[in-house]
């Protein structure tokens, strides 16, 4: 019908098999480490939502940037198995299922070889491991869009119409997970158009199947477009070629810059480069691999023109679903080759890249996290890392902070939610705690998640109630507590020639009694002076 054959139509017991080794096998290096860091901002929004109903997570979620299934998944999975470390074992459940999906489509694309070397791949590749060991959706991700992939390229070869239903529904489901599967839908919808060029008439069954999909769909089209119009502007600080680079480097060695060594990251993903562009030069020889360069293409080219037209739309783990496909091209683009030896080489190679870079990950597990979990390295490299340092100073200060003490959270204008929210979280709202910043807090950092009186602009506001402030930062202590640090590193620091709490705090008095640091959390205590507190004395 379109060329597009395999030699393994028929889905046997090995292939339930071999998913399920893979299956197993993703899930135990996924267990490693599961719960060695606290939760971080958003993740504890997510933690935030499960406690709404299904309705008014449906509401919520019109605020946010992602639709509402995933977090019902969450609150149903809590529901029977409650707790934080539970909610990571079903992310690591979740994204143990990419190898096992992976292998099918292999299977589809070519044979149970390439099913079996994918899911190898999928089991090591650390960007995949990093994101089922955390509480967002992008762990479920890659396994849909392994399942809608494979039902594509099937749905073409066969033209069933129960194949196309199966597409569709995962397709359903994959939007409703996360908005950028959309692009994914689309790159289907042209290369299938692609393919059936020369009779039209093909179309329709996958037509109908999927009318319902694109119904249900238009239900949300209109809150992607108004959220995306909402968040432009954070998204025009971002520098294109920058994360064009990222988005690449996100789909082998992940985010991890390896102290640094940029050059280490761009050699170690040599071997998947030169993968796929031998599949961007074979492509048109193999109509497999023709579909996936297409799917893999078309929701990068879409988002680059985006960004090109002035809205960057582009963050690695936004494409986190077409990472299988990467995978796919790369390794078929060395199998493509005509000597075995260059073959085998090839692959070769890139087992070598995701397994170094699996074990690097592990053996520096608090760095490969630093830029998301930004309170677990610390400030001084000699000073020893806590995934733990949040729980810790919250622990800390609920058994020693008295009654009429407040708790203010004041860092550089970027990391100040990523310690008052996951605080609010493990406090639950038992302490006085204040979110301090002059201006407003955008929706992108949080805003929707605050409470009325959550936000502080100034500590007058709340000066006369209180005798002790427990501040919470990320910023080096001598930066609140030191005025020749503070000048030195102004040029770095502007935020606080408009937000200098620490000055305001001696203006009302206060002097700082202790400071305590676990890992990047910094807790100073201040204290009213005696002559400020009781003025009749």
């Amino acid at each position: 019908m379109t060329g597009m054959q395999t030699s393994n139509d028929k889905i046997t017991r090995m292939d339930w098999i071999a998913a399920a080794i893979l299956f197993a096998v993703a899930l135990a290096i996924r267990l490693i480490k599961l719960n060695a860091l606290d939760v971080w901002f958003d993740e504890v929004v997510l933690l935030f939502q499960i406690k709404m109903s299904f309705g008014e997570i449906w509401t919520f979620c019109q605020n946010e940037n992602f639709p509402p299934l995933f977090p019902w998944l969450l609150k149903t999975w809590n529901g029977f198995f409650p707790g934080e470390s539970s909610l990571r074992l079903f992310c690591a459940l979740l994204g143990a299922l990419t190898p096992a999906a992976v292998y099918f489509l292999g299977r589809e694309v070519q044979d149970r070889r390439l099913g079996w070397i994918l899911g190898a791949l999928c089991v090591l590749s650390v960007t995949l491991v990093y994101y089922s060991q955390m509480i967002r959706m992008y762990t479920i991700l890659p396994a849909l869009a392994c399942l809608s992939v494979t039902g594509f390229l099937r749905g073409v070869k066969t033209d069933r119409l129960g194949v196309w239903i199966f597409t569709a529904v995962v397709n359903l489901v994959g939007f409703y997970i996360f908005l950028f599967f959309l692009l994914l839908v689309f790159a289907e919808s042209l290369a299938l158009i692609w393919f059936r060029r020369k009779n039209l008439k093909l179309l329709f069954r996958p037509l109908i199947a999927h009318l319902p999909t694109m119904i249900v769909m238009l239900l949300w089209v209109g809150v992607m477009l108004q959220r995306y119009t909402d968040v432009k502007i954070f998204f025009l600080e971002l520098e294109l070629s920058k994360e064009f680079f990222k988005t690449w480097v996100f789909f082998g060695t992940a985010k991890m810059d390896f102290g640094n060594s940029y050059l280490a990251v761009a050699i170690l993903n040599i071997p998947l480069l030169l993968g796929f562009i031998a599949a961007v030069i074979f492509a048109p020889r193999k109509m497999q691999h023709l579909a996936l360069l297409i799917l893999f293409a078309v929701p990068i080219l879409i988002a680059l023109a985006i960004s090109l037209a002035g809205q960057s739309i582009f963050f690695g783990r936004y494409f986190i679903f077409l990472l299988p496909l990467y995978l796919c091209l790369a390794v078929g683009g060395w199998l493509s080759l005509p000597r075995r030896s260059v073959q085998v080489a090839g692959v070769v190679a890139i087992f070598i890249t995701m397994t170094w870079t699996l074990g690097y990950y592990f053996t520096h597990y608090l760095e490969a996290h630093h830029k998301e979990y930004n309170f677990a390295v610390p400030h001084e490299v000699n000073q020893p890392g806590d995934g733990h340092a949040l729980s810790h100073a919250n622990d800390y200060l609920q058994q020693h902070i008295a009654g009429d003490e407040v708790v203010i959270h004041c860092s550089n204008p970027v990391d100040r939610v990523f310690s008052f929210f996951p605080s609010i979280y493990y406090n639950q709202r038992s302490l006085r705690e204040y979110l301090y910043s002059a201006d407003r807090i955008p929706n992108y950092f949080g805003n929707q998640y605050m409470l009325p009186g959550d936000q502080i602009r100034s500590f007058q506001e709340i000066a006369p109630s209180t005798t002790g402030v427990w501040l919470v930062t990320f910023d080096p202590p001598q930066l609140l507590t030191d005025p020749a640090y503070r000048l030195a590193y102004q040029g770095r620091n502007l935020w606080l020639n408009q937000e200098n709490l620490p000055q305001q705090l001696t203006e009302a008095g206060f002097t700082p009694q202790n400071t305590l640091t676990w890992g990047r959390v910094t807790v100073i205590h201040y204290r009213v002076t005696q002559s400020q507190a009781d003025p009749a004395e």
